[in-house]
């Protein structure tokens, strides 16, 4: 059933966890969005991270498309500006990923993407065999990684639910 105004939402199943049914489009859409926050949220926790750690920025998001696209770029600067790019494309398109997942209720929705979120870039990289593949890190290097991935998983899963709330007003 359409909601009062036939903006296409539409009554959820009983028990569902979820205030309305979104559309696929809205789903993906509010996705991406949440990725994007997710992927900011990242970002700063990563910039804060190298400050006290005293460490450069990684470039392996711009070692694996190196990698499959089969060429190397010129120099350092523009390896940080790929390494950025590609961040932020994989940040912003992996929130698709909640589309999926919709009707899973909070908090387990946002648990749920942090698994998938970690999982598939570990698998990413280890399928690259790139140096310093997850298979080869150290403890702490792997904490790092969780940790940064955790603060990507939850900034997502807010602003993905804050989001439905939104809509659901509508």
């Amino acid at each position: 059933m359409r909601g009062a105004a036939g903006r296409g939402t539409k009554a959820s199943p009983a028990g569902s966890g979820s205030m309305t049914s979104l559309h696929p489009l809205q789903r993906i859409g509010l996705g991406l969005a949440a990725g994007l926050v997710g992927t900011i949220a990242m970002t700063l926790g990563q910039k804060v991270e190298m400050a006290l750690a005293d460490r450069p920025p990684s470039t392996m998001p711009a070692d694996a498309v190196e990698k499959i696209g089969d060429f190397d770029v010129a120099d350092d600067r523009q390896e940080a500006l790929l390494s950025s790019g590609v961040h932020f494309a994989y940040g912003i398109a992996l929130g698709a990923g909640f589309a999926a997942i919709d009707e899973v209720p909070e908090p387990a929705r946002t648990a749920l993407y942090f698994v998938g979120a970690q999982s598939i870039g570990m698998a990413l990289l280890q399928a690259l065999d790139l140096d310093g593949k997850p298979s080869e890190w150290d403890a702490p290097t792997a904490a790092v990684d969780v940790g940064h991935h955790v603060v990507y998983a939850v900034a997502a899963g807010l602003a993905y639910a804050g989001g439905r709330r939104l809509l659901a007003r509508r």
